[in-house]
């Protein structure tokens, strides 16, 4: 197994079928276009990967915001 951040369409899609159970309200589309806004916006998307597949996905933030550095 080994932490991945999910950079490609494919691992989207690996992700999502892992995501559909804790966000029922998206389909593949709409899930894509959340991940994309959510990319803009400075998240990334890290999944574990065990024999080519998604097991759990998370949004971590990697904002490159020096004044909220200084305060952390």
């Amino acid at each position: 197994m080994k932490i991945q951040q999910a950079a490609t369409t494919e691992d989207l899609k690996r992700c999502y079928e892992v995501m559909k159970a804790l966000r029922p309200h998206h389909n593949l589309e709409s899930f894509l276009i959340t991940i994309e806004q959510m990319f803009k916006e400075g998240y990334r998307l890290m999944y574990l990967e065990d024999n080519n597949r998604a097991g759990l996905c998370g949004r971590l933030p990697f904002h490159n915001n020096p004044v909220r550095r200084a305060h952390d």
